[in-house]
C-alpha cells in the first residue's frame, strides 16, 4: 500500500491533537510558517525539532520518521523521472511536450524542492520563447529562477542552466554581447565548484562561449574556450561531445584559413563521431570538408559531377551545415544557371532534424 506524505500524516496527527500549526510552533519553538512548509513537504527540520514533535503529537519518532523516508524516496524517484523526461524532450526540440509534461505535473509535491521550481520557472522560460515567440515572458521566468536563493549544489546547476538558456536566447537573436555575458555568468558559478567544473554542464557552458566568441571573431578566445572542454573531457577520461568541440575548432580554424588546421580537426570530428556512431554528424563533417575544398579552389566540386562557382566566403557563417542528399542528375549545360542555397538551422531552438535536407540548388 502506498504510504501518505509526511507533511500530510503530519497535518492528520496535528489536527486529531486538536493542536494548531501556531500552538506546534511555539511548543517546539520555531515559527508557525516553518511548521506550514514541513507539513506542505518544502522545509526541512533538525533532528532534535523532528523529536520535539513526535512527543508533543503522541506518536513515536520512528512512526512518523517511516513516513519521512517513504516520501524522501517516492519524490527522489518522481524527480529524477521528471528530469530526465524534460531534458529528453528539450534536447528534441519538443517544446509543446515540455510545456505538456509541467502542465501535468503542476502543483505536485516533487517539485517543491527549491532546484525543481527552479527548473521549472528554467523551462517555462524557455517555452515561451519557442511556444508563444514572447520574449519578454521569457526572460521574466528565466530571471525568476536566477532570483530563487541558491541553497545547494543543485540549485546552482539550475543557475548555469538558466544563465546559458538566457545566453542561447540571446544568441539566437544575434545580441552576441548579451549572450556572451550570460555565458560568462554560467562560467564564473561553474569554476566555483570542483564537482561542476569536471561535468558536462560546464563544458557546454565552455562550448556555447565559443560559438559567440566565433561570431564575434574572437576566435582566439573560441580555441581557449574549447581547449579547456577537450582538456577536462580528457582528465575524466569523456567524449562528451568530443567531436562537436574538434568541429568547431575547425571552423575557426577555416575562418583564419589555416587550412591544415582546419583539416586535422575535421577529420578528428569525423573519426569521433563514426567512432561512436553518432551518424546523424556525419553532414557537419562533410559540410565543413567541401568549405576547405571551396576556399582551396574557389570552385564547388562534388561527386566528380558538379562544379559551381563559389560566390559568398560567409556562406558559412553559422556553426551548423547540413548538406542536402540530392539524388537528381545536373547536366553541365544548366549549371550556369544554378546558385547554392544554404539554410542553417538553429541547434538550440530548430524543430528540424538533423538530417533534414539543407543545401539547395535553384534557379538564379
Amino acid at each position: 500500500m502506498k504510504s501518505l506524505g509526511f507533511g500530510k500524516i503530519l497535518r492528520e496527527i496535528r489536527i486529531k491533537n486538536n493542536i494548531s500549526q501556531r500552538e506546534l510552533a511555539e511548543i517546539v519553538g520555531c515559527g508557525q510558517s516553518a511548521i506550514c512548509k514541513l507539513e506542505n513537504g518544502t522545509s526541512e527540520i533538525s533532528i532534535e525539532t523532528f523529536v520535539k514533535i513526535a512527543e508533543h503529537l503522541n506518536v513515536s519518532p520512528a512512526y512518523l520518521l517511516e513516513h519521512r523516508g517513504h516520501q524522501v524516496i517516492e519524490n527522489n524517484e518522481k524527480q529524477e523521472q521528471f528530469k530526465t523526461r524534460a531534458e529528453e524532450l528539450k534536447n528534441e526540440f519538443d517544446y509543446k511536450g515540455l510545456e505538456a509534461l509541467i502542465q501535468e505535473n503542476e502543483g505536485e509535491e516533487f517539485l517543491e524542492i527549491s532546484f525543481m521550481q527552479k527548473m521549472i520557472l528554467r523551462f517555462k522560460g524557455v517555452c515561451a520563447y519557442y511556444n508563444l515567440k514572447k520574449d519578454a515572458l521569457a526572460f521574466r521566468y528565466l530571471e525568476q529562477a536566477l532570483k530563487k536563493k541558491a541553497q545547494s549544489i543543485q540549485d546552482h546547476y539550475q543557475n548555469i542552466e538558466t544563465h546559458t538558456s538566457i545566453g542561447i536566447i540571446h544568441y539566437e537573436q544575434e545580441n552576441y554581447s548579451l549572450a556572451m555575458r550570460s555565458f560568462e555568468k554560467a562560467r564564473v558559478i561553474a569554476k566555483r565548484y570542483t564537482t561542476i567544473r569536471s561535468d558536462k554542464i560546464y563544458i557546454r557552458v565552455l562550448y556555447n562561449a565559443s560559438l559567440v566568441n566565433s561570431h564575434m571573431g574572437n576566435h582566439r578566445k573560441a580555441f581557449r574556450h574549447l581547449n579547456e572542454a577537450i582538456k577536462i573531457n580528457r582528465e575524466a577520461h569523456s567524449s562528451f561531445i568530443m567531436h562537436v568541440l574538434y568541429y568547431q575548432k575547425a571552423y575557426s580554424y577555416n575562418k583564419l584559413e589555416d587550412v591544415k588546421n582546419c583539416e586535422r580537426c575535421l577529420e578528428i570530428s569525423k573519426k569521433l563521431a563514426e567512432a561512436f556512431d553518432i551518424k546523424t554528424y556525419l553532414p557537419f563533417t562533410d559540410a565543413m570538408t567541401f568549405v576547405v575544398e571551396m576556399n582551396k579552389t574557389g570552385r564547388w566540386e562534388r561527386n566528380g559531377k558538379w562544379l559551381i562557382d563559389y560566390k559568398n566566403n560567409d556562406i558559412f557563417n553559422l556553426y551548423t551545415i547540413h548538406i542536402e542528399e540530392t539524388r537528381k542528375d545536373i547536366s553541365e549545360e544548366v549549371l550556369g544557371d544554378l546558385e547554392i542555397e544554404i539554410e542553417f538551422p538553429n541547434m538550440a531552438g530548430s524543430n528540424k532534424s538533423r538530417d533534414e535536407v539543407q543545401l539547395k540548388l535553384t534557379k538564379r
